[in-house]
């Protein structure tokens, strides 16, 4: 039986969570522990905070091959500073603009994972992933409001139940 809590993109989102924390300092701590990477439905929680925060949302499109899924995805980041804006999208792109060798890189990531809660996400083989669009620091649209920008990808992956059957059969 398949786990439907999940999709391709929940998998990117955790390994750029990963180095959005690693190599930018984003810290869950300062976010009254939750990650600051959160669906449309979290964001009043993670508005009240004063740092850097990202939002995603996908949609699931068919493709050629039953097996196969396609998301297509966006992420919007939104922050006080123009430059905290840039820096997450330019650190997306560059992770994610890489096609297979992209995909391969995220599929180590999750090779690597021992949180348990984390576990049904090894149930995904990514087969590629593309960059569609990546768009820097737009100004606030109010007094005092957050620069924002954004990036979209589609990723394109194969999901597999405990029994390594795909659920979709």
């Amino acid at each position: 039986m398949g786990n439907w809590d999940y999709t391709g993109t929940h998998v990117v989102i955790q390994y750029l969570w990963h180095h959005v924390r690693t190599e930018l300092g984003w810290n869950k701590d300062n976010y009254g522990g939750l990650v600051p990477i959160v669906t449309p439905a979290q964001e009043p929680e993670i508005n009240s905070f004063s740092g850097p925060f990202a939002v995603y949302s996908y949609s699931i499109q068919p493709t050629a091959m039953w097996i196969m899924e396609r998301d297509i995805s966006a992420i919007s980041v939104f922050s006080q500073k123009p430059s905290d804006v840039s820096k997450f999208v330019n650190l997306a792109k560059a992770k994610l603009e890489r096609q297979d060798e992209t995909a391969r890189d995220i599929n180590e990531f999750l090779s690597s994972l021992t949180d348990p809660n984390l576990a049904e996400l090894k149930n995904f083989d990514i087969k590629t992933v593309s960059l569609r669009s990546a768009n820097g620091p737009q100004p606030p649209a109010q007094e005092g409001g957050r620069y924002d920008g954004a990036i979209v990808f589609a990723v394109d992956y194969v999901q597999f139940d405990a029994t390594g059957e795909s659920p979709r059969q």
